[in-house]
């Protein structure tokens, strides 16, 4: 299906069997708020696997790298969300910018990232890997 057929909800029903694959769990616990790590008990290497699966299936390069690279970018501004780096980089990625301003916090540590980490976050960068108002 080319990417204007794709509806919101298109994506999250084709997201659950690939999420529930990937890690294991009945496709029922793939819900749009469920977290990848904390409820889907989802691990790095599974997110390598997701990637994967969803560059198959949804026609797109590296869906979950803005997530990623927001880890790094992180990382290289010790947590400091209000860094310039951070800033810059949270200017070019909306999703993930609405994610981190939903915490309403100026620091930001590895299980504040995995926290944001749930499908609903997974189909809007998707979305927004198209193009997609995000």
């Amino acid at each position: 299906m080319p990417a204007t057929q794709w509806t919101h909800s298109d994506i999250l029903q084709a997201l659950k069997p690939i999420v529930a694959e990937c890690v294991g769990v009945d496709e029922d616990d793939v819900t749009p708020e469920a977290n990848f790590r904390f409820d889907l008990d989802g691990e790095s290497i599974d997110d390598l696997d997701l990637s994967f699966r969803c560059e198959r299936a949804f026609g797109i390069n590296r869906p979950l790298a803005p997530l990623m690279d927001l880890g790094r970018v992180l990382l290289e501004s010790q947590g400091q969300v209000e860094s310039s780096a951070v800033q810059q980089f949270l200017s070019q990625q909306p999703v993930l910018r609405e994610a981190v301003s939903s915490l309403g916090k100026t620091q930001l540590d590895k299980v504040d990232l995995e926290s944001i980490y749930t499908i609903e976050l997974v189909a809007r960068l998707i979305e927004q890997s198209w193009g997609a108002p995000a």
